[in-house]
């Protein structure tokens, strides 16, 4: 027969860790009331984070993504790579007080490396004394990103007029500069006797003076993986079916449709980017457009009388 052990109550243990737990209480309680837990009680005033992007190779900084994690919260830089985030005000962050701790300023361009900043925050403002902010809210250094692909775009002919219905072709020049690269593109595929040909899909006419945009594509285009040799270029050919008449007179920028991988970038950011359409779908406002490349401009004329 098995009986149960009972010890005799100690009575100087049990009074002595009542207290340290009333102790250990109070502390927390009064770090939750009056202090924030990471460490910055110390806020500075602005409620913006301001900061300025540049591109290692010079070319103009406009249309970068900043994204403020958690909070999500973005902005796209200016022309001259200029960005402004305004921080929301503490009672509407979700939780009392706001938030605190760090959080990462991520810095997107499809076809550049994703670069990222921490910020630290204490119940919902930027906190004082750390060494990405400055006492104004102002990034102490500029943002440099780094390229991942090289892509040179042409087009011949470059001049046409209403009503030419003439195939218009596309040249995409791409360099991989981080190594072998798989990216995705739109392709066709032809019978051609006993095999078939494949072909290039997936043009955005953006036109350089107004919104208007077209999207052109074959109608059973897919998309494929393609790997980018490393060194070496490779050069994409499209033929465009261009029906003239169908499309206004103007000045298109032309813009090929290719997904460039960026595995760091959170979800949540992508999904803000691409907020009016399935992620990396082929349509008019893909983020295919913010992609720097040397452009491929098509004017297409007015009809002569």
């Amino acid at each position: 027969m098995i009986m149960d052990k009972t010890e005799p109550m100690n009575h100087f243990k049990f009074p002595f860790r009542t207290f340290f737990f009333i102790i250990l209480l109070s502390m927390f309680a009064a770090i939750g009331c009056t202090s924030n837990p990471f460490g910055f009680d110390e806020t500075i005033a602005s409620t913006k984070i301001k900061g300025k992007i540049v591109l290692e190779d010079n070319i103009r900084p406009d249309s970068i993504y900043v994204w403020l994690e958690t909070f999500d919260i973005g902005d796209y830089t200016d022309s001259q790579g200029n960005f402004s985030l305004k921080i929301p005000p503490p009672n509407v962050q979700g939780i009392d007080n706001g938030l605190s701790g760090k959080f990462m300023i991520y810095f997107y361009l499809p076809n550049y490396f994703l670069d990222s900043v921490a910020v630290w925050f204490a119940n919902g403002k930027l906190a004082d004394d750390q060494e990405t902010i400055d006492s104004k809210g102002k990034l102490t250094q500029t943002v440099v990103l780094e390229k991942i692909l090289n892509i040179k775009n042409s087009v011949v002919p470059s001049v046409i007029t209403i009503g030419y219905a003439d195939t218009v072709k596309v040249y995409s020049e791409l360099e991989s500069l981080a190594g072998e690269l798989t990216v995705k593109c739109l392709i066709y595929n032809v019978p051609f006797g006993a095999s078939t040909k494949t072909y290039k899909s997936g043009l955005i006419l953006q036109s350089v003076t107004s919104n208007k945009m077209y999207r052109l594509r074959h109608e059973d285009a897919f998309k494929y993986p393609y790997t980018l040799p490393f060194p070496g270029k490779v050069t994409w050919t499209y033929n465009l079916l261009v029906d003239s008449t169908l499309i206004e007179p103007g000045t298109y920028r032309i813009v090929p449709f290719i997904i460039i991988p960026q595995a760091k970038a959170p979800a949540k950011l992508i999904e803000n980017i691409t907020i009016d359409f399935p992620v990396y779908e082929f349509e008019t406002n893909c983020f295919s457009r913010h992609i720097k490349c040397t452009d491929a401009f098509l004017q297409i004329l007015p009809k002569e009388e």
